[in-house]
């Protein structure tokens, strides 16, 4: 399940705790910014593999959640080696948006009930902007999009702990901002 591979929001939360700044009384609104603090937020909604095994072993990935040592971000090499074996980025280490978006048309033929995710997911991380920070590799960019709009719209989820129970209820407040 890479969709969840690269999430960045959970690394912003832990800094802004680590601050010990006394923060202000939030609206929604801006709660809804950033998620809760998960270690491992894919286990909380059931997902289907987009990738294979093969695909990680190729590239020396353990699993699918793995960081490098020195930012907690997953690491480029790794993503970028996995697009490469699917042909999902061109010469200049750009992902390519049209391969990209019949991939995820023929896995959603496959897995119907994620068709809201997919079409969601092409219009937010798909654009000629990739949202995400500069130092960031597009592969990371587009993984950490797709994996927040998977949650926010997850239809299948794993309420097996209080983390996830936590995850599922921020989300049902923040859904209204998520769609505007």
């Amino acid at each position: 399940m890479l969709f969840y591979s690269t999430l960045l929001l959970p690394i912003a939360n832990q800094l802004a705790t680590s601050l010990c700044l006394p923060q202000p009384p939030q609206d929604p609104s801006q709660q809804c910014t950033q998620l809760p603090l998960i270690e491992n937020p894919r286990k909380c909604c059931d997902i289907p593999s987009v990738f294979s095994k093969d695909n990680f072993e190729f590239c020396n990935l353990s699993d699918n959640f793995q960081k490098n040592n020195t930012n907690g971000l997953a690491d480029c090499s790794k993503q970028l080696c996995v697009f490469k074996t699917l042909n999902f980025i061109k010469e200049d280490d750009k992902i390519d948006r049209d391969i990209i978006q019949r991939f995820m048309d023929v896995w959603t033929e496959a897995y119907p009930d994620y068709a809201p995710i997919t079409r969601v997911g092409k219009a937010r991380c798909l654009g000629k902007q990739i949202p995400g920070p500069r130092e960031l590799c597009e592969p990371n960019k587009f993984l950490s999009c797709i994996a927040n709009v998977a949650i926010m719209m997850c239809p299948k989820w794993i309420l097996k702990d209080y983390d996830c129970k936590e995850l599922k209820n921020h989300v049902d407040v923040c859904a209204k901002y998520f769609t505007q």
